[in-house]
Formats: C-alpha cells, sequence, structure tokens
C-alpha cells in the first residue's frame, strides 16, 4: 500500500510506520 504514497515523499514514511503499527496514514487521509 505504501507503493501508492511514494510521490508523497515525507508523508511515506509516517505511512510505512503507521501501517506497521496496524493504523491507518492519518497524513494520506
Amino acid at each position: 500500500m505504501a507503493e501508492t504514497s511514494k510521490a508523497d515523499g515525507g508523508r511515506l514514511t509516517t505511512h510505512v510506520l503507521d501501517t506497521a503499527t496496524g493504523r491507518p496514514a492519518a497524513g494520506l487521509s
């Protein structure tokens, strides 16, 4: 799912961390 966010760059890290903890990436909503 993180691959969709590659264009976001900085938000990608947050997305990966949130996904790892089982949480949705609030910055990508």
